[in-house]
């Protein structure tokens, strides 16, 4: 613990458990010893496997990709390359230090895996070897932006160029943290969610077709000084539009797979789970929605037969964005404060926030009245009205007792036909007799936007 300790501190690298042994690579020097606590469970084949894994990271992300190289460290440990240690630590697979080698913000680094992670495989070992390479790659950039993006990219370097059982099923847990908590802000740091946010380097990586996103990335994070500022120019979009766009991804992920959003041949999700948006049961109604900064939502509202939802903002922060899910691409709240929701089932709405919170946020919902147009083929369309989702909360007392009264009124209608009475207006006079379709007034965004 101590030595571990002095070399968090101090920066000092750290003494191994026997005599060294070296295996290089170009750019990389693994020490390792045959003895002691230290030593790898398979000899010298943990010490090929940790070298695979690093070299296999430097020749895509930089001899392909073209990041930038590690910074020489100026011979520490030997010579100019990245020093890596392989020795037993107390919890993590590996660690990555920067050392300061006089270009700031920009730094070298070096490096310590614990072999016992080759007890799961080999291949397990080279991935998480590959995670710290990409690490001292980072740091070619800049050692001072947060840890949620470091941790996020390398995370996706590490399950995206290595297969392996245990690789896939950490994949599937990554994925399963993030639909079951949207509502997690993107930058939070906890010692797993830093993570699990390697699906939004993915995110961005399926979205722009290219890894060389991540690049783009680097470069204007390091350019900016700042992640958040550095997504968006990577992106081209304010952040939060981009996790609009990434929430309305995730309700198409692992079983809810559409072919149309991740890529599922690089680090894609192979569970059964599903995003399962909160229900809105009854409209109208007001569903209080609130939101951290850099967290995500969604509502499931219910929109059936010709009726359509409208949805405005109650509490309107300057940062919010939002989009019906498969209605159009993200907008700022600021720019179009009402969305409407066409459709025969419930649609998703999904929204997030950029820096600024929204405790007070909510969605108002209410029923727009339709406007049917004849459509070959059927009976006469639904009423319009309240609806809710089934499972949904209970429709409140008073619309209860409204049907009831059309019901009534209805029956009284027909007794007073069948003996004579005057009978009450067809839902189809003046119109054909067959089915209308829907065909909503200000069907849409307002303004003709395409919804």
């Amino acid at each position: 613990m101590l030595p571990l300790l002095a070399t968090l501190l101090l920066g000092l690298r750290p003494t191994l458990s026997g005599p060294e042994q070296l295996r290089d690579t170009a750019r990389f020097r693994v020490h390792y010893t045959l003895d002691g606590v230290d030593a790898p469970p398979h000899g010298p084949a943990d010490a090929d496997a940790a070298a695979t894994g690093l070299d296999e990271v430097a020749a895509r992300w930089i001899d392909v990709v073209g990041m930038r190289a590690p910074l020489d460290d100026g011979g520490q440990g030997g010579d100019g390359r990245i020093d890596v240690y392989l020795r037993r630590l107390d919890g993590a697979r590996g660690l990555t230090h920067a050392e300061d080698v006089g270009k700031l913000p920009s730094a070298s680094a070096w490096i310590e895996l614990d072999p016992r992670t080759a007890l799961v495989s080999p291949t397990r070992l080279a991935a998480a070897a590959g995670h710290e390479a990409h690490h001292a790659i980072q740091y070619a950039y800049s050692a001072s932006l947060p840890a949620w993006i470091e941790e996020a990219t390398a995370a996706w370097v590490e399950h995206a160029d290595f297969t392996d059982p245990s690789l896939q099923a950490e994949t599937d847990a990554h994925f399963a943290a993030l639909l079951a908590h949207p509502e997690i802000p993107l930058d939070t740091v906890d010692g797993t969610h830093e993570y699990d946010e390697l699906v939004f380097v993915k995110f961005m990586v399926d979205r722009a077709r290219d890894p060389r996103v991540v690049r783009s990335l680097w470069e204007a994070m390091a350019a900016r000084g700042d992640a958040m500022a550095g997504v968006a120019q990577a992106g081209g979009a304010p952040v939060a539009v981009l996790l609009v766009e990434f929430g309305e991804w995730n309700l198409h992920a692992c079983a809810a797979d559409d072919g149309a959003h991740y890529d599922p041949a690089t680090a894609g999700c192979r569970s059964d789970v599903r995003a399962s948006p909160p229900g809105v049961g009854v409209v109208p109604s007001i569903a209080p929605l609130p939101l951290a900064p850099y967290g995500i939502a969604w509502r499931s509202v219910p929109v059936a037969g010709c009726g359509d939802v409208v949805a405005n903002l109650a509490a309107l922060s300057p940062d919010l964005a939002w989009a019906i899910d498969g209605a159009g691409p993200p907008v700022l709240a600021s720019t179009l404060p009402s969305l409407v929701a066409v459709g025969d089932g419930p649609r998703t709405f999904v929204l997030a926030t950029d820096e600024t919170a929204a405790p007070d946020l909510a969605l108002e919902l209410s029923k727009t009245a339709p406007t049917c147009a004849p459509d070959a083929g059927a009976g006469p369309s639904p009423p319009s009205g309240g609806c809710a989702i089934g499972g949904g909360p209970a429709a409140p007392w008073w619309l209860a007792v409204a049907l009831a009264l059309i019901v009534l009124s209805a029956r009284a209608w027909t007794v007073a036909a069948a003996r004579g009475g005057p009978s009450p207006p067809s839902p189809s006079a003046g119109r054909s007799t067959h089915r209308a379709s829907c065909r909503a007034s200000g069907a849409g965004r307002p303004g003709g936007t395409s919804a």
